[in-house]
C-alpha cells in the first residue's frame, strides 16, 4: 500500500505566497475504500487547515506546535496524518487581517493523494474546546478536501468563528441543530444529510455545490444573511429535501445553475428577505408537492424562471410576496395536482408566468391555479402552455389583480376560471387559444375587469366563454375571435356590464351566443360576425348604437333580442341573415331600426317579431326579405315606418291572425308608413287600430291574399294621407298598386285623403273595399283606373270629397252606398250618378236584381247626393236625383194600392213637386178634348141656368138681352181653372135629360160626369201650377 504524503501550507494574505513548513509520511486507516467514494463523488484534492491571524516567528510557532497535538492525542487517542496536520496548521497561525465570507482561504492543508481522513468528533472538538478554540482565529475553520468520518455533530454550540467546509465527502450527517456561528461554507461536499434546525447566523449559509442524500433541514434557523444552495443536489426521494420551516432568512434564498432536489422543498411560515430564486433549478417529488411555500413572508422576489423545472406541484399558501412571482420560462410539471397553487397569498409585485427565451418556453403541465389572492402588480400568461386534463387549466378563482392579465399567445388546454375574479386595469387575450372541447373554455362568472377585456384577432377558445356576470370598465373588444362550443353556448355574457362599447365585428361563434341581460354602456358592434347558433340580447341594455351589418347567422338560427334596450340605432343592413328570424318584443330602441338588404325567417311563422317594441326613430326596412309572418303589435315607432322594396311571405295560421304576413294592429308610427317601392307581402297586411301620424304610402305595392283580407286597416287613425295612387313624391311614376284580396278600411279616421287612383283590388265573391264608417277629412278617389271585380261597401263612411269614374265602380260585384256622406263628389252628372245609384241597390250577379236596400228602403244615398250636388251649385242635377229618389220611393212603397198611385200621379204631373209647372202641360189636353167635344155637336147638350133664357132657347126665341151665349173655349177654360169667371159657368150648364141625336142614351148626364172630372182636374193642376209657382211644393 503506497503510502501519503502530507503537506502544510501557508498563504500569506497581503502577498498571496505559499511556504511549505513541514512534510510527513502517513499511512491511512482506510485508504482503499475513501479514496474509492472519494474520486467517484468528487475530483481533486484533498486539503484542510485554519485560518491564521498575523504572521509569527518561527520560534515561535514551534513551541505551540506541541501544544495541540498532544493534547488531542490524549483526548482521541493516535491521530492520523490529516488531523495532525489540521492542528499543527491551526497552531501556526500564518497571520493576516481577517477576510470576508466570501474572500481567498487564506490558509490551509493539502492532502495528497485525494483521501485523507479526519474524524468528526476532533472537528466538534475544536469549534467546542476552549483551548483549541483560543488558538482558531476569527476568520474561521475551514476544512477542504478531506473525508469526514463520521457525523459532524455541531448542535447547540455558540462558536464566535466561521465554519467553512470545502470539497469534502462527509461519512456520515451534519448537525448544526441550535448551533451559532458567524457563518457556515459548506460547498462542493457530500453528505448524508444535513441538520441545522434554529441555527443562528450572523451571515450567510453557503451551500453552493453541496451533496444530501438525505434531508436538508433549516426548521426555524436564523440567517442573517443569505441561503446559498446554487448547484447543489438534494436527494431524499419520496420526502423532504429541504425544510425551511419557520426560518428566519435575513438575505436571499439562491438556487440556482443547476440546483436539483429530488423530494420535495417545503418553506412554511419561512421568512426571507430577498429573493428566492431558482432560476434553472430542477425539483422532482414522488409526492403532490415539489415546492411548497406556504405562510411565508418574501421580502423580494420569488424567481422560478429560465430553465427552473419542477415534477410536481409548486404550491404558494397563505405567503406575503413583496417582489414578484416569476415563473417565467419555466416547466412546471404536476400529475395528480395543479402544475402552480397560489391560494391566499398577497404578490405586491406580478406574477409573470410566460415564455422567456427562446429556449425557455413557460410550461404547466398539470394546471395552474391562482385563487383567492392578490397581485399588486400584473399576472402574465403570454406565450405561455398551460395544460391538464381531469382538472381546470387555469383556476383562478377570487383572484384579485391590481394590474393587468396578460395571457397573449397564450395555449391553455383545459377549463381557464376567472369565477369572481378581479383585475384592475386591462385583461389581454391577444392571439391566445383555450381549448376545453365539449366544455368550458373560460369560466369567468362574477368576473371584474377595471380596463378593458381584449381577445381581439386570432383569439379562438374550443369551449364556452363564460363570462355571466362580469364587469368590463372599458371596452370589451373581440374583433376577430373565434368562439366555439357547438350545441351547446359559445359565448356567455348573460347579466355582465361592460362600461364602454363592445366590439365583436368579424367575429366567428360556433354555438350560442347569450347576451340576455347583459349592460352596455356604448356601442355594441356585431358586424359581419357569422353565428352558427343563436344569438341571445334578450334583456341587454346598451348605451350607444347597435351594430350587426353583414352579421350572418345558420340555417334555423334566430336573433333573440325581447327586451333589449338601445339608446342609439339598431343597424341590420349590408346583407344580414337571421334565418331562424329576428325577435325583438317588447324592445326598445331610441334611434333608428335600419334593415337593409337583410333575410329573416326560414319560411316558419315568425320571421321578424317587434310586437311591444318602441322606436324612437325611424323604422326602415329596405329590399328586405321576410320569409314568415312580421309582427308590430302595440309596437311604437316615434319617425318613419318603410318598408320599400320588401317582400314578405307568410305562412298560414289558425284564427284571425291567418296567413298574416304584416301584423301590426295597434302600432303607432309617429310620421308616415311607406308600403311602396315594390314592397311586396304573399299575405295580409294587417294595421287594424294603428296609428299613422303621417301619411300611409301603398304606391305599386303588391298584395296577395286571395278570398281573404289583403290590407286590412279597421279603426286605423291615419293623420295625413292613404296614396296608392300611380305617382307619388316628385311625380316620380311607379306601378300601380294591386290587391289580390280585400282592402278593409272600415272605422279608419284619416285626416287627409285616400287616392285609390290607379289600384287594382281583385277578389272575385267577395268585398274588394270594404270602408264601412271610414271617416276621411280630405277626399276618396277612386279614378284613374281604380279597378275591382268584387264589392265595395262604403256603408256609413264619411268623406270630404268622393271622386269616382263609372268605370272605377261599374265592374264592381256590389255597390253599397247606404250612409255614405260627403261634401263634394266628383263627377257630378245626374245620368252617370244615377247609374251609379242604381248600381248600388243590386247585386250585379243576380239575375233578378233584386234591391239590397230591405223595408223601410234606406234613401240615404239619393239625399246625400242630392245635398252635395245642390253645395256644389248643380241644381238641376239635384233635381233630377231627387226626382229619382220619389219614383224609387214610389216603386218600393209599403203603402197601400191607393196612397202608390197617388204618390205616382204625383210624380206624373208634376214631377214630385220637383217640377210643378209640368202640371200645366196637361190643362191643353182637358181644354182641348172638352172643346172638340162641344164643336162636334155637344154643345146642344148645354142649357142657360136662367129659366127664362131656358125657356126662350128650347121655343127657339133668342136669350134675353144682355145674357151671355154659350162660348165653349170660354166654358172650357172657366171650369178647368177655377180662379176665372168667364160668366160661362154661372150662365151655362149640361141638361142632364137631353139625349144624344141619335140614340136614347142621356148625353146631358154623362157629359155632367165629365165635367166634374175637368174641374177637378182643373182645380189640382191650376193649384199645383199656383203652388209651384209660388213655391208652396218646391223641394229642397
Amino acid at each position: 500500500m503506497a503510502p501519503e504524503r502530507l503537506r502544510v501550507i501557508a498563504v500569506q494574505p497581503s502577498s498571496g505566497k505559499r511556504r511549505t513548513f513541514d512534510r510527513l509520511t502517513v499511512w491511512p486507516q482506510n485508504p482503499p475504500q475513501l479514496s474509492k467514494t472519494f474520486r467517484q463523488i468528487r475530483g481533486g484534492e484533498p486539503m484542510c487547515g485554519t485560518h491564521a491571524r498575523r504572521n509569527r516567528s518561527s520560534k515561535a510557532r514551534g513551541s505551540l506546535a506541541t501544544k495541540l497535538v498532544p493534547l488531542a492525542q490524549s483526548l482521541w487517542g493516535p491521530l492520523s496524518a490529516a488531523e495532525v496536520g489540521l492542528l499543527q496548521a491551526i497552531e501556526s497561525k500564518p497571520g493576516h487581517e481577517p477576510d470576508s465570507e466570501e474572500g481567498t482561504a487564506p490558509a490551509g492543508t493539502d492532502l495528497s493523494p485525494p483521501v485523507a481522513r479526519v474524524r468528526a468528533g476532533l472537528l466538534r472538538w475544536l469549534c467546542t474546546s476552549s483551548e483549541a478554540a483560543a488558538a482558531i482565529d476569527t476568520k474561521g475553520l475551514r476544512v477542504q478536501r478531506v473525508l469526514i468520518d463520521g457525523t459532524l455533530d455541531l448542535e447547540s454550540i455558540n462558536c464566535s468563528f466561521p465554519l467553512r467546509i470545502q470539497d469534502c465527502v462527509i461519512a456520515g450527517a451534519v448537525r448544526l441543530n441550535h448551533a451559532k456561528f458567524p457563518y457556515v461554507r459548506i460547498c462542493d461536499t457530500t453528505v448524508d444529510e444535513l441538520k441545522a434546525n434554529r441555527i443562528r447566523l450572523e451571515g450567510s449559509l453557503v451551500l453552493t455545490g453541496l451533496r444530501v442524500r438525505g434531508e436538508l433541514s433549516l426548521q426555524g434557523a436564523a440567517i442573517n444573511g443569505n441561503l446559498q444552495l446554487d448547484k447543489a443536489h438534494l436527494s431524499s426521494p419520496g420526502g423532504c429535501a429541504l425544510n425551511l420551516e419557520g426560518a428566519n432568512i435575513g438575505g436571499a434564498v439562491n438556487m440556482r445553475e443547476g440546483f436539483r432536489s429530488d423530494g420535495h422543498i417545503r418553506l412554511f411560515s419561512t421568512q426571507i428577505g430577498k429573493n428566492l430564486e431558482c432560476a434553472g433549478a430542477i425539483v422532482a417529488a414522488r409526492s403532490m408537492e415539489a415546492l411548497l411555500i406556504e405562510s411565508a413572508k418574501i421580502g423580494g422576489s420569488i424567481l422560478l424562471r429560465n430553465g427552473f423545472r419542477s415534477l410536481g406541484q409548486v404550491r404558494v399558501f397563505g405567503t406575503v410576496l413583496e417582489g414578484n412571482l416569476d415563473v417565467q420560462g419555466a416547466r412546471l410539471t404536476a400529475r395528480r395536482n395543479a402544475a402552480l397553487n397560489v391560494y391566499g397569498s398577497r404578490i405586491k409585485g406580478s406574477l409573470v408566468l410566460r415564455s422567456g427565451e427562446a429556449k425557455y418556453r413557460s410550461r404547466c403541465l398539470g394546471g395552474v391555479r391562482i385563487t383567492r389572492s392578490f397581485i399588486d402588480g400584473h399576472l402574465d400568461l403570454s406565450n405561455a402552455r398551460i395544460r391538464a386534463r381531469a382538472r381546470p387549466a387555469g383556476d383562478m378563482l377570487d383572484l384579485k389583480i391590481e394590474g393587468r392579465l396578460i395571457a397573449q399567445a397564450a395555449r391553455i388546454d383545459g377549463e381557464l376560471i376567472l369565477a369572481r375574479a378581479i383585475v384592475g386595469n386591462d385583461a389581454i387575450f391577444f392571439a391566445a387559444r383555450l381549448t376545453n372541447p365539449g366544455g368550458r373554455a373560460l369560466k369567468a362568472r362574477g368576473f371584474h375587469c377595471g380596463g378593458s377585456l381584449l381577445l381581439g384577432e386570432q383569439f379562438k377558445a374550443s369551449g364556452s366563454v363564460e363570462l355571466f356576470g362580469a364587469y368590463v370598465g372599458d371596452e370589451f373588444n373581440a374583433i376577430g375571435s373565434t368562439f366555439e362550443r357547438e350545441g351547446g353556448v359559445a359565448l356567455d355574457l348573460r347579466e355582465s356590464t361592460i362600461h364602454r362599447f363592445a366590439s365583436c365585428a368579424n367575429c366567428k361563434v360556433v354555438g350560442t351566443a347569450k347576451w340576455s341581460g347583459a349592460s352596455v354602456g356604448s356601442t355594441v358592434n356585431l358586424s359581419k360576425s357569422r353565428f352558427e347558433g343563436e344569438l341571445d340580447l334578450t334583456r341587454t341594455q346598451i348605451g350607444g348604437h347597435l351594430f350587426l351589418d353583414g352579421a350572418k347567422l345558420s340555417a334555423g338560427a334566430r336573433l333573440q333580442a325581447d327586451g333589449l334596450r338601445c339608446k342609439g340605432s339598431l343597424f341590420l343592413g349590408d346583407g344580414f341573415e337571421a334565418p331562424g328570424g329576428g325577435l325583438f318584443y317588447g324592445a326598445v330602441v331610441e334611434g333608428d331600426f335600419y334593415s337593409s338588404n337583410s333575410i329573416y325567417g326560414n319560411g316558419t311563422a315568425t320571421s321578424l317579431n317587434l310586437s311591444g317594441a318602441r322606436i324612437g326613430g325611424h323604422l326602415l326596412l329596405t329590399a328586405a326579405t321576410l320569409m314568415g309572418t312580421a309582427w308590430l303589435e302595440l309596437a311604437s315607432v316615434g319617425g318613419r315606418l318603410s318598408f320599400s322594396r320588401t317582400t314578405i311571405a307568410a305562412t298560414r295560421g289558425a284564427g284571425r291572425r291567418r296567413n298574416a304576413a304584416l301584423y301590426a294592429n295597434g302600432c303607432s308610427i309617429g310620421s308616415e308608413a311607406r308600403f311602396d317601392g315594390g314592397f311586396t307581402a304573399r299575405g295580409a297586411l294587417l294595421l287594424d287600430r294603428a296609428h299613422i301620424a303621417g301619411s300611409l304610402s301603398l304606391a305599386s305595392c303588391l298584395v296577395l291574399n286571395r278570398k281573404d283580407v289583403a290590407i286590412s286597416l279597421l279603426g286605423a287613425s291615419i293623420q295625413g294621407d292613404v296614396d296608392a295612387g300611380r305617382t307619388f313624391g316628385d311625380n316620380a311614376r311607379f306601378q300601380e298598386a294591386r290587391l289580390l284580396g280585400e282592402m278593409n278600411v272600415s272605422k279608419a279616421s284619416i285626416e287627409g285623403s285616400v287616392d285609390l287612383s290607379g289600384m287594382w283590388i281583385l277578389n272575385r265573391g267577395g268585398d274588394a273595399l270594404r270602408a264601412e264608417r271610414m271617416k276621411v277629412k280630405g277626399s276618396l278617389d277612386l279614378r284613374q283606373g281604380f279597378t275591382t271585380n268584387g264589392g265595395i261597401d262604403l256603408r256609413d263612411a264619411t268623406v270630404g270629397s268622393y271622386f269616382d269614374a263609372e268605370a272605377s265602380w261599374s265592374s264592381a260585384h256590389t255597390l253599397r252606398l247606404e250612409g255614405l256622406t260627403y261634401a263634394t263628389i266628383v263627377p257630378a252628372v245626374s245620368a252617370e250618378r244615377l247609374r251609379w245609384l242604381e248600381h248600388g241597390k243590386c247585386r250585379s250577379s243576380d239575375a233578378a236584381r233584386k234591391p239590397l236596400m230591405a223595408d223601410p228602403v234606406s234613401l240615404q244615398p239619393h239625399e246625400q247626393l242630392i245635398q252635395a250636388l245642390k253645395k256644389q251649385g248643380h241644381e238641376r242635377d239635384a233635381r233630377k236625383i231627387a226626382i229619382a229618389k220619389q219614383a224609387y220611393m214610389s216603386k218600393h212603397s209599403t203603402e197601400g194600392r191607393v196612397g202608390r198611385w197617388m204618390h205616382r200621379l204625383y210624380g206624373a204631373t208634376i214631377q214630385f213637386g220637383y217640377r210643378p209647372q209640368r202640371a200645366l202641360r196637361f190643362a191643353p189636353a182637358f181644354l182641348i178634348a172638352l172643346c172638340m167635344f162641344f164643336y162636334t155637336g155637344a154643345d146642344s147638350l148645354m142649357v142657360p141656368v136662367n129659366p127664362l133664357a131656358e125657356a126662350a132657347l128650347k121655343q127657339g126665341k133668342a136669350l134675353p138681352s144682355g145674357y151671355p151665349s154659350f162660348n165653349a173655349v170660354a166654358y172650357a177654360v172657366e171650369t178647368f181653372v177655377p180662379i176665372l169667371n168667364l160668366q160661362q159657368k154661372e150662365s151655362w150648364r149640361p141638361d142632364d135629360r137631353a139625349r144624344c141625336d141619335p140614340g136614347p142614351e142621356r148625353c146631358g148626364f154623362w157629359l155632367r160626369v165629365y165635367l166634374w172630372f175637368h174641374m177637378a182636374a182643373g182645380w189640382i193642376i191650376t193649384t199645383l201650377a199656383v203652388a209651384g209657382f209660388t213655391g208652396l211644393v218646391r223641394k229642397d
